[in-house]
């Protein structure tokens, strides 16, 4: 009985470490679905992505850490929520990019053209490439190839952004405004 017992708490304790994270995921995508934008408002922005990530060039400056070089406990602190931050704005960089994501998946189901949906799903594909080639820089501490690869993931948000602006203004049809038809397209 006592074989029993070990293997039911080996059990709950795996199943536990497989649950928690997936929880996590879902309370994170619950979570940003409640604050999503207007799908109009997304791709109106009039800053581009790669002025509202700037600061991510600025994050590593060798000036701060210079300035604390006799001080190496409040430098690794430093390095350390630098490194949160960071993390943080490529959470929102990626979440940025897949609300403007689904909206050209949106406009590519009622697309007369074949090629956009794959030109949103390359673009896709190498906009998660590049953000996993970021976070693995970012965890080996190669601070200066994740200032240029981010800059990189900002310009792909920018790109997707007017191709999505295009794509809308192809199929807007004389009477209507892009912005009515892209509420038509995302609401249904």
């Amino acid at each position: 009985m006592t074989p029993i017992l070990v293997l039911a708490v080996v059990m709950a304790f795996l199943s536990g470490l497989l649950v928690v994270p997936l929880w996590r995921r879902f309370v994170r995508l619950a979570s940003s679905t409640e604050d999503s934008l207007d799908p109009a408002e997304i791709l109106v922005a009039t800053r581009p992505a790669r002025d509202n990530y700037q600061p991510i060039g600025r994050l590593f400056a060798k000036e701060d850490f210079q300035l604390l070089a006799r001080h190496p406990a409040l430098a690794g602190r430093l390095r350390r929520d630098r490194r949160q931050v960071l993390r943080l704005y490529l959470r929102q960089l990626e979440t940025d990019f897949r609300r403007v994501h689904g909206i050209c998946r949106a406009l590519a189901a009622s697309s007369r053209n074949p090629v956009f949906s794959a030109l949103i799903g390359r673009q896709a594909l190498q906009f998660g490439r590049q953000l996993l080639l970021v976070r693995i820089y970012c965890a080996l501490g190669l601070v200066g190839q994740v200032q240029t690869k981010a800059a990189t993931l900002a310009n792909a948000l920018d790109h997707l952004r007017e191709t999505a602006r295009a794509s809308l203004a192809l199929a807007a049809p004389e009477s209507k405004q892009p912005v009515e038809l892209l509420t038509h397209f995302t609401s249904s």
